[in-house]
This record gives C-alpha cells, structure tokens and sequence, in this order.
C-alpha cells in the first residue's frame, strides 16, 4: 500500500479500484485486469493481484465503518503493517510504502484498518 498521490489530478492505475464492483465484494483493478486475493484466511495472510476468479480468496466487505473485512473470516480486516515504511521514488511529497495484510479487525485498531473509497483529495 501506498499513500494517495494525485500528480495528474486524478488517482493513478495502481490506485483506482472499480468503485462499483466494491460495492459487491469484488476489488477489481481495470488497468491491469486483476483482482484483489487473500493468499490465506489466517491473521497474517498476505494480499496479492491475481488474475479474477469467483473464490472466496477474492471476496472482501467494505464495512459501514470503513474496513474492508474477508468474508470468509470476517474477524480479518485488511491491515496498513504499523512497524515502519519505505520511501517511494519519484513524485512531491514522496509517498510512502507499506505491507497489507489480514490482520484481526479489533487487534489492529483502526488507523491501521480503516479505508476511503471516492474522489482523490485536493491538494
């Protein structure tokens, strides 16, 4: 994961999920064509882009509260990793990088769990 830049005025293709697929438990990315897949349904589980199929490795909920929960274990969230980051190349302000992972939702407090889906911010 990455913070949101927005060089162009608009988000890049690395950032910009199919909004209303989300809405149906699909995170799609249209610019390359792949889906988001939970590599498992444990706390740790990594996240990765593969190819979109219908398994439950593909199917999240963005809750009313802003998580995005795995539905086959609804006690994961997608999770920001909280021990540190590294600097992205290019771009002002640089943006930083960092780990995703299943992690549990009330273990891992929600700085670290809570999403925004819509409009880029104004810089």
């Amino acid at each position: 994961a990455h913070t949101c830049y927005s060089y162009q005025g608009q988000l890049g293709v690395d950032q910009a999920f199919d909004k209303q697929l989300i809405s149906r438990g699909k995170f799609y990315l249209p610019a390359f064509d792949v889906c988001m897949e939970a590599d498992g349904s444990v706390s740790g589980s990594r996240l990765n882009l593969e190819a979109c199929n219908d398994t439950s490795a593909q199917r999240f909920k963005l809750t009313a509260n802003d998580q995005i929960k795995l539905v086959s274990n609804d006690e994961l969230c997608l999770t920001i990793d909280s021990s540190g980051s590294k600097q992205g190349s290019g771009g002002a302000p640089p943006h930083l990088l960092r780990t995703l992972s299943l992690r549990n939702c009330e273990k891992s407090g929600t700085r670290y769990t809570t999403w925004w889906v819509g409009n880029p911010p104004s810089n």
